[in-house]
C-alpha cells in the first residue's frame, strides 16, 4: 500500500500563490460588479428624478388643462346667454316656418314679442326623429338678453305650458361642459326632490338651498352629500344611483336629460318658493 508524501515547501508556496492570485480575480470581479451597481444604481435614480418631474408636470398641466376647460366652459355660456331652448316643440313644424310659428305662440301667451326680438331659431344639431320620436330640441337667440330674460321668466311662470298639446319645458341653453356638471350633481338634487327640499341651481353647477332664512350650498358631490345628511336624508344608496344616472347627449347639446331639466319641471309643478328663489345664469 503506498503512501501519500507531505507536501513540500514548494507545494505550499505554489498554492498560496493560487490563492493570491484567485482573490486577485475574485476582487477585480467584485469591484467590477461595484462599479455597474453604482452605475445602475446612478440610472435608476436619474429615472427616478424623471419620473418625478414629469410627474408634477402632468400634474401642472391637468390643472392647467381644468382651468381652461372651465375658461372655456364659461365663456361657451357667456356666448349663450340670450338663447333658450325648448324641448317637446313638434317635428312637423318646418324649419322655415319655425320662428313665425314660435312669435305666434309667444303672442298668444301673452308675450310682448315681434319678429325682430329674435336672431334666430333652429333644431338642435342632430338627425331627425323618426314618426313619434322625441322632438329635437329648439334653440331660439334673441337680439338682446333683456328680450331673452323676459321671454324665460314669463314661460316658467306658465303651470303646465303646452306647445299644441304637448308639454313644454323650457332651458337655459347651457354648455356641454355645464350640462356634464349639472348631470353629475342630478342624483342629488332628485334627492332633495324627493325629500320636499326645494332648491335652485347657481352657475355653473352648485346645488342651493334656501331654508329657515339661510342660504346652503353645494358645490361638489362632497359637499352634496353633507347637505342631504344635514337635513336628515338618506345617502345609502346615491353611490349606486349616480353609477346607473344616464348621461346627457352632450355632443347635440341635448339638455333634456340634464340636471335643468329637473329643476325646470319643479318650476312649472308651482312651485312658488322655487320661483322666489331661483338664480339664474348672470
Amino acid at each position: 500500500m503506498g503512501h501519500v508524501g507531505l507536501a513540500t515547501r514548494e507545494d505550499m508556496e505554489e498554492l498560496t500563490q493560487l490563492i493570491a492570485n484567485m482573490e486577485k480575480i475574485l476582487t477585480t470581479a467584485l469591484e467590477g460588479l461595484q462599479d455597474e451597481i453604482k452605475q445602475l444604481s446612478a440610472e435608476i435614480k436619474n429615472v427616478r428624478t424623471v419620473t418625478d418631474r414629469a410627474g408634477k408636470k402632468a400634474k401642472v398641466n391637468e390643472a392647467k388643462i381644468k382651468d381652461l376647460s372651465k375658461r372655456f366652459a364659461s365663456l361657451n355660456d357667456k356666448q349663450r346667454q340670450k338663447n333658450l331652448r325648448l324641448l317637446n316643440i313638434s317635428e312637423d313644424i318646418m324649419m322655415k316656418d319655425l320662428e313665425k310659428t314660435l312669435i305666434e305662440w309667444f303672442q298668444e301667451l301673452g308675450l310682448k314679442i315681434e319678429a325682430n326680438d329674435l336672431e334666430r331659431a333652429h333644431r338642435a344639431l342632430k338627425p331627425r326623429p323618426a314618426t313619434g320620436g322625441k322632438p329635437r330640441d329648439v334653440i331660439i337667440a334673441f337680439g338682446r338678453k333683456k328680450i331673452r330674460d323676459y321671454v324665460f321668466k314669463t314661460l316658467k311662470k306658465i303651470k303646465d305650458l303646452q306647445f299644441r298639446e304637448c308639454n313644454v319645458i323650457v332651458c337655459q341653453d347651457l354648455s356641454p361642459e355645464t350640462i356634464k356638471e349639472r348631470a353629475i350633481m342630478r342624483p342629488y338634487a332628485q334627492k332633495l326632490f324627493e325629500n320636499g327640499i326645494l332648491f335652485s341651481w347657481g352657475y355653473p353647477a352648485v346645488i342651493l338651498v334656501f331654508k329657515e332664512g339661510n342660504l346652503f350650498r353645494a358645490k361638489n358631490q362632497t359637499e352634496a352629500i353633507k347637505l342631504l345628511e344635514k337635513f336628515g336624508v338618506n345617502t345609502d344608496t346615491l353611490e349606486q344611483e349616480s353609477r346607473e344616472e344616464e348621461m346627457p347627449d352632450l355632443e347635440s347639446g341635448n339638455a333634456s336629460d340634464s340636471a335643468e331639466e329637473l329643476g325646470t319641471s319643479m318650476r312649472q309643478k308651482g312651485k312658488a318658493e322655487w320661483q322666489r328663489t331661483e338664480t339664474n345664469q348672470s
